[in-house]
């Protein structure tokens, strides 16, 4: 089944994805963009009841989805949530490493609360399931296929100023980094890892 993104046609078919932060905002319409180009996707977040009327919505369409709830800060709760994405739906060869918090709170203001949750959430986070990803596409035998995809997804605010938002970009200027460095390791294994930064848009 081939899907169209900005004119693009794409094919995913055969392809199975695991998408974070998927409940809302970018997630769910990454969710939607690779469910429509064939992939089998299983959507991971906190929120049960948006998870499931996300699958609702996709079945509903003819497409391939399943629901995970994970808090990809929490290292058990991404190894449980692995193991039942796998159980619903195979192995995952694909990660998309969008789930994320953000506060707009100035700098000299930020209660400890705040820096904890971005830090764990942005940074942890990703990490928490790239490696939980990587584990398994090795196990899966991912890197004899080359079929390894793991999307780490960034910001703008990486290298650009936007106020109440230092934090976060260092978060993300962070995600860059683990892109490059662990990307190249993953790389060496058959895998492929990409980081990619979103901008400023309408959800």
């Amino acid at each position: 089944m081939a899907g169209t993104a900005a004119g693009i046609s794409v094919d995913l078919s055969g392809r199975t994805a695991l998408i974070t932060g998927a409940s809302s905002g970018l997630g769910e319409n990454f969710a939607r963009a690779l469910a429509a180009a064939g992939a089998q996707v299983v959507v991971a977040a906190r929120r049960a009841d948006r998870l499931d009327a996300l699958v609702s919505e996709l079945r509903a369409a003819g497409h391939a989805a399943h629901a995970v709830t994970m808090d990809v800060a929490d290292p058990a709760s991404v190894a449980a949530g692995f193991a039942a994405a796998v159980a619903a739906a195979g192995p995952i060869n694909t990660l998309v490493a969008n789930a994320g918090v953000a506060t707009e709170t100035m700098s000299l203001d930020q209660p400890v609360a705040d820096m904890d949750a971005l830090l764990s959430v942005n940074l942890r986070g990703v990490m928490l399931t790239a490696q939980a990803a990587a584990q398994h596409m090795v196990a899966s035998g991912s890197p004899e296929r080359g079929d390894g995809r793991i999307i780490l997804i960034g910001s703008i605010t990486a290298d650009k100023i936007f106020a109440g938002a230092a934090l976060y970009g260092a978060t993300k200027a962070a995600v860059r980094h683990l892109g490059r460095k662990p990307g190249a390791r993953m790389g060496a294994q058959g895998h492929q890892c990409e980081r990619h930064s979103a901008g400023l848009f309408p959800l």
